[in-house]
């Protein structure tokens, strides 16, 4: 709905500068036929029509301004095609952010058992995402003092394309310690005053089509559980049987389930552990 209420007023407004340049050509014309008594309505709307050579035949004037005109629609098309083109061609994809950054052991090779910031990130587009950059950034205070601030604190994670959605993931050892800290501590100054921003870049077509969306995020933001949920399903033939293809579910995209105690509990020490 939304591309197509821009499709319109795209064309309302290209509509009401046709229309417009109709008439300031008629007016042209009339002065051109040296104000004729009674024609400037008649001139206009020959102008509008496009047949203002029938109604003044054999006047040089008259087809150098009418060939001004064709020159002037052909431009006018042109642009209006070429906004049109580019409109549908770099269309904002849809990108889904979580409410929650979660704090949560990783299972993947390599970082079997290590302490991550993950962000899952969901692209509700019909076409993937390319080049995908992830960029988290840290603001916060030292020292304890609202006025002592750091905001220069980026790490990025990138990521060749994305069909749905990925997990993006940053090493907590790899964070400042002092936004960990006062997360960890439920500082109160940190609390109200540190923010972490995620940027998400890429492409969504060989011709280009750049993004940048954001969102932001506060320590309160942060929780410490699990957000590995199985989102595809397969969609059942009814009359074979077999699977056609796969769905997500995006009503369970946001879900978090919480962790025992005892594992929150182990996750907490891990925590304290790197800030000291």
């Amino acid at each position: 709905m939304k591309t197509l209420r821009h499709l319109f007023l795209a064309i309302l407004q290209f509509g009401l500068c046709f229309f417009i340049e109709k008439i300031v050509f008629g007016i042209l014309y009339y002065f051109v036929a040296g104000f004729p008594q009674n024609m400037l309505q008649v001139t206009i709307y020959s102008s509008v029509l496009g047949n203002i050579n029938d109604t003044y035949s054999n006047n040089y004037g008259i087809l150098v301004v009418y060939v001004m005109q064709l020159i002037t629609e052909l431009i006018l098309f042109s642009v209006f095609t070429s906004y049109v083109f580019a409109f549908i061609l770099n269309r904002e994809p849809k990108i889904v952010f979580p409410d929650k950054l979660v704090i949560r052991h990783r299972t993947s090779e390599g970082s079997n058992g290590l302490l991550y910031l993950c962000i899952m990130i969901g692209n509700k587009s019909r076409v993937k995402i390319r080049n995908a950059v992830c960029v988290l950034s840290c603001y916060y205070v030292q020292d304890d003092d609202p006025k002592k601030t750091n905001g220069e604190f980026k790490i990025k994670m990138e990521q060749p394309s994305i069909d749905n959605y990925f997990r993006f993931f940053f090493a907590i050892d790899a964070l400042p310690h002092k936004i960990i800290k006062d997360y960890i501590t439920n500082d109160n100054t940190g609390l109200k005053n540190d923010v972490i921003r995620v940027y998400l870049s890429g492409n969504t077509n060989t011709l280009g089509n750049s993004f940048l969306v954001e969102k932001k995020y506060t320590l309160n933001d942060i929780v410490i559980g699990e957000n590995y949920v199985d989102l595809k399903y397969d969609v059942i033939n009814k009359f074979t049987g077999k699977p056609l293809y796969k769905k997500v579910k995006w009503k369970d995209f946001k879900r978090i389930d919480d962790v025992d105690k005892k594992q929150k509990s182990i996750i907490k020490k891990e925590i304290h552990q790197i800030i000291r």
